[in-house]
């Protein structure tokens, strides 16, 4: 992921939005980025890289990030890392609650897929789905949502129960990840010198027959919090 950290006019749009907020409640001097946010967040990276990895490169989830960090400090003279961590639970939870309400007349069964991603390392194959069972268990779970069954997918999963084992998991597996891929919830690698591809980046989805076992997937940065993803050494290196 290419950080946001060298595009100025952002932080400048986000420097307005916080001089317009400090400067009537508080102060009538310059308020900037750095006053609020001096802590250090993250041992490797600065807040605003921080927070910048985690929008989908665009200024408004910034600015609703850093809203999210006024709200959480109420008021105080600088955000805490407490402040800042609280703030991106919140963030999180936002952006993916955004993303459903986004795509869910797309892809009624997206909430479904989405939750695919709970409670998992950040980074993983493709491989690790490519199987009946898991096939079956999301059978089971689409069964019991009925506005899930609009969805496309749900006569995708039926074909594939009622295959009877003829039908091949890696096909199911390409129209679960071509759709976490579309709607920018993972990023995707085709093979290990390929670079990692994301669409809010490229604006061009992976098309899904190049989706194969060694595609690897990692989990966009915004969504770790909400999905209590376990950052992987991938991603601490």
């Amino acid at each position: 992921m290419t950080p946001l950290d060298g595009n100025q006019w952002v932080l400048t749009l986000v420097e307005k939005r916080i001089g317009h907020l400090y400067r009537w409640k508080y102060t009538k001097d310059n308020v900037h980025f750095v006053d609020l946010f001096k802590t250090s967040y993250d041992n490797k990276k600065r807040s605003w890289v921080y927070i910048v990895e985690r929008s989908l490169m665009r200024p408004r989830d910034v600015i609703k990030y850093v809203n999210f960090c006024f709200s959480t400090a109420e008021g105080k003279s600088e955000i805490s890392k407490t402040d800042f961590r609280n703030a991106e639970k919140v963030y999180s939870d936002d952006r993916l609650e955004a993303l459903i309400s986004e795509w869910s007349p797309v892809f009624p069964g997206i909430s479904i897929i989405l939750n695919l991603l709970s409670n998992r390392a950040t980074y993983f194959q493709i491989s690790d789905f490519c199987h009946t069972k898991f096939v079956e268990e999301l059978a089971l779970i689409f069964a019991e949502n009925e506005a899930a069954q609009r969805d496309q997918m749900w006569g995708i999963i039926e074909d594939a129960v009622k295959a009877d084992g003829s039908f091949d998991p890696l096909e199911f597996c390409r129209e679960i990840f071509h759709r976490l891929h579309l709607v920018g919830a993972v990023g995707l690698k085709l093979s290990s010198s390929s670079a990692w591809h994301w669409v809010h980046l490229t604006h061009k989805p992976i098309p899904k027959n190049s989706i194969t076992t060694d595609t690897k997937a990692t989990i966009h940065p915004m969504l770790w919090r909400a999905f209590e993803n376990t950052e992987t050494k991938e991603h601490k290196s």
